[in-house]
């Protein structure tokens, strides 16, 4: 098998078929798989938490209209993450001013085509600008199975003062 031939192959009919699409938004799935009761009730607490981070977002004016990828209709997310674009070029401000605050936070999806290896190996050529933005602006912010409430505060409350200060 020649890999490069193939990874060739593979990279124009994938930019072909995202050039067909219109270049449309990325989105990320996980999948369960069958019917496994802790998983189950495991993605349960993680949907109860991320639905109660979306509420405090909704009461904290500096961070209510801040993007967070949206759950089609008719999806079951994971949550393994819970994710906001911080827009402007200020993701890596919001980052620096919430790790001094003490909360973490991190940056999960970068633009793959970006990654060191791959932009010194991959002839890109078509434009992945969905990519690129949501790389740009990602953060994970914390959720974990035993984020308790108060906590879920704080971290909203850090990201309020983060959007505000880094304006």
């Amino acid at each position: 098998m020649d890999g490069k031939a193939l990874a060739e192959r593979v990279r124009q009919r994938v930019g072909e078929r995202l050039v067909d699409m219109g270049s449309p938004p990325v989105c990320l799935a996980t999948v369960l798989v069958g019917d496994d009761v802790p998983s189950q009730r495991y993605v349960a607490s993680k949907q109860k938490q991320a639905a109660a981070v979306s509420d405090k977002f909704l009461q904290r004016p500096a961070i209510a209209g801040i993007e967070r990828p949206t759950v089609p209709d008719g999806v079951v997310p994971a949550r393994h993450l819970y994710t906001v674009w911080i827009p402007d070029g200020r993701r890596d401000a919001v980052l620096r001013f919430m790790g001094a605050e003490g909360v973490g936070t991190a940056v999960n999806y970068r633009a793959i085509h970006q990654l060191t290896w791959l932009r010194e190996h991959l002839d890109l050529r078509f434009p992945l600008p969905h990519a690129e933005r949501i790389g740009a602006e990602t953060i994970s912010l914390p959720l974990y199975d035993k984020l308790t409430e108060a906590e879920i505060d704080r971290v909203c409350d850090v990201l309020a003062r983060a959007i505000v200060e880094t304006r």
